[in-house]
């Protein structure tokens, strides 16, 4: 099917998506780091405090690119798909359709890595082999989408927004 003027190709969608969504990470991994301790069953201090805020961030940078690369991919190609079968004034409604296809497909990506990286925030495990290993072994490959319909039904609505 050819392209619309204007429309990013494939690769466009992966590297703009697979950037924004690192940039975005690494920027806000603090953040994120300081609100994981304070949720964290054993507290914050016992969590690491303020020490070791980057914890994790390895986990985040290798799924944040891949990640947000499926959203922005899932989201052009779902939008395509709908456009021309929609009235235009229900647009709005595909950009929403597409988002939210975006954020499911992203998820199968970001949650792993989400589990993974909040585990090693934690302190739950010393490096991020030995969290891909330990929750292997403790929980199977599910273990790894532990919170998957959460986080979807979570992002969907801010996707829309």
């Amino acid at each position: 099917m050819p392209r619309e003027a204007g429309t990013p190709n494939t690769t466009q969608c992966l590297a703009a998506g697979g950037f924004a969504g690192m940039a975005v990470d690494v920027a806000l991994f603090p953040l994120d780091t300081i609100k994981t301790r304070l949720q964290a069953k054993a507290g914050f201090m016992a969590s690491g405090g303020f020490r070791g805020i980057y914890s994790g961030l390895s986990s985040a940078v290798i799924g944040s690119s891949p990640g947000a690369a499926m959203f922005f991919l899932t989201y052009e190609q779902v939008k395509a798909g709908c456009e021309k079968r929609v009235s235009p004034k229900y647009q709005p409604f595909v950009h929403m359709f597409a988002a939210s296809a975006g954020e499911i497909a992203a998820c199968l990506v970001r949650v792993p890595t989400e589990v993974t990286k909040q585990r090693l925030q934690a302190k739950h495990h010393p490096s991020l082999s030995t969290a891909i290993r330990g929750t292997y072994a403790a929980e199977g490959l599910l273990g790894f989408y532990r919170g998957y319909l959460t986080q979807v039904v979570r992002e969907i609505p801010f996707t829309c927004i």
